[in-house]
């Protein structure tokens, strides 16, 4: 069995520098949430779309304080990320919370819970590896607790408040730990240049919320911070999007972006071009050609449109074809199919021979790509971001839409005949996903991939 390691990078919170009043700094202070429960943020990257550059917070930092004067490379970033404390969650909480300590390196961690008098309650020491450390607090019948934790004569202190409890013995107990694998910075790049008025760009990363596990991200873009100023990122969704191009403005929509592996997806089916009628055939024309289900615009608004093979393919007939798609992407192969089903399939990998067979393929890479609504009885649990929608289909031989909230299809660029042209489905009623060459003419729903 095949074993996936969901890698976010960690961050919270920023601040950069300037304001149009003179003040020497500025505070960009950011919090999340997901279906409108509150996130907690691992990672903030900050990107600066006017001049280039990048950096990144990690862990539980909610504020950075920049200095006017100070860039960030003589700022000592690195000692202020090598040791965290969160905010203890849940919040308010009965009976217990929890608290996680992230450091570099290994070494000796000494814990520590005092009343507002300073009296000790719990204590807790022990040497750790590197990485995210979650403890339990137990609190006993004070109303407020100081958790105090040292790491290489550094101190993290937080403010724990005891909503309730009926219990006389305070305690902390250790619950696990988790190591930071690859692709994890340990302090920004040497330096970030920012000056007033440049736009900033920031995506928020986040693996867990209080409710439901979620391993996703949300963009901020194109802000132009002038003063301090909180930020909301408001729909931290399933997937984090490539960092290069988090979104594409394309025949005025705004398509989200995923990656997964090494390949990077729009996040959501092709939106483009003139309804019309089922019926009437997609025709070479000037003028791109769409289906939307029911021949109602709103189905195309929320699932995207349906299209004939050789509209999609702007009629060529040429493998990984641009098509319909944004310049600098393309209709996918077969092949990147194949590569697409490997990654997220929890058993078959890429390029295991089952990506070759017709029919229904793989274990549950079918429930790994639907999304977690919208499915008569078989949603998914979108597990990568892709968000696989029950689209239905245009049967254009019967001239009738059918099996919206049942199935979805999404054509590649790869043709088995004139006639016959390759594509994938996903259904209710498995958690697989099929591979089938089928007659040009259905309308199907459509993908684009960027060009690498």
């Amino acid at each position: 069995m095949k074993t996936k390691l969901f890698l976010i990078s960690p961050i919270l919170i920023t601040v950069l520098t300037i304001n149009a009043l003179g003040q020497n700094t500025i505070y960009l202070t950011f919090t999340a949430q997901h279906n409108g429960h509150h996130v907690s943020l691992d990672s903030i990257l900050i990107m600066n779309l006017t001049q280039g550059g990048e950096t990144w917070l990690y862990d539980n930092d909610t504020v950075l304080e920049l200095d006017i004067n100070t860039s960030l490379n003589e700022y000592n970033l690195s000692e202020k990320n090598s040791f965290t404390v969160s905010p203890n969650y849940p919040n308010p909480f009965v009976g217990q919370t929890s608290i996680d300590i992230r450091i570099v390196e290994e070494d000796n961690i000494v814990i520590r819970v005092f009343d507002l008098s300073g009296r000790e309650h719990a204590s807790y020491e022990g040497v750790f590896d590197g990485g995210k450390h979650t403890f339990k607090f137990y609190p006993g019948n004070e109303s407020f607790y100081i958790f105090s934790a040292f790491y290489r004569g550094l101190t993290r202190s937080i403010k724990i408040v005891n909503q309730l409890s009926d219990q006389t013995d305070c305690k902390v107990t250790y619950m696990g730990f988790e190591r930071y694998e690859g692709k994890l910075k340990l302090h920004p790049d040497e330096y970030f240049p920012f000056s007033l008025g440049d736009t900033l760009r920031y995506i928020g990363y986040s693996i867990t919320t209080s409710i439901t596990p979620v391993r996703g991200s949300d963009v901020i873009e194109e802000d132009i911070p002038l003063e301090n100023k909180t930020y909301v990122f408001d729909d931290v969704t399933e997937g984090v999007p490539c960092v290069d191009v988090p979104t594409v403005t394309y025949d005025s929509q705004v398509y989200n972006t995923v990656r997964i592996g090494t390949q990077c997806w729009l996040k959501e089916n092709l939106n483009v071009g003139t309804m019309i009628p089922g019926g009437q055939y997609q025709v070479n024309n000037d003028t791109i050609e769409k289906y939307c289900y029911d021949n109602a615009s709103y189905n195309c608004a929320n699932y995207g449109g349906l299209y004939q093979w050789d509209e999609i393919m702007d009629y060529s007939n040429q493998a990984g074809a641009q098509g319909i798609c944004p310049p600098g992407w393309h209709i996918p192969t077969d092949e990147e199919f194949k590569q697409l089903e490997g990654e997220v399939d929890s058993q078959y990998g890429y390029p295991d021979p089952v990506w070759d067979t017709l029919g229904q393929r793989g274990y549950d890479v079918g429930l790994m790509l639907k999304s977690r609504n919208g499915w008569n009885n078989g949603s998914g649990i979108d597990a990568f971001g892709f968000t696989a929608l029950a689209t239905g289909c245009y049967v254009f031989w019967y001239e009738i839409f059918l099996s919206k909230n049942i199935y979805t299809s999404f054509w590649t660029s790869v043709e088995l005949s004139s006639f016959d042209k390759w594509y994938r489905y996903l259904n209710n009623y498995h958690s697989q996903s099929a591979r089938y060459p089928r007659r040009k003419h259905m309308g199907r729903s459509v993908r684009c991939l960027k060009d690498q």
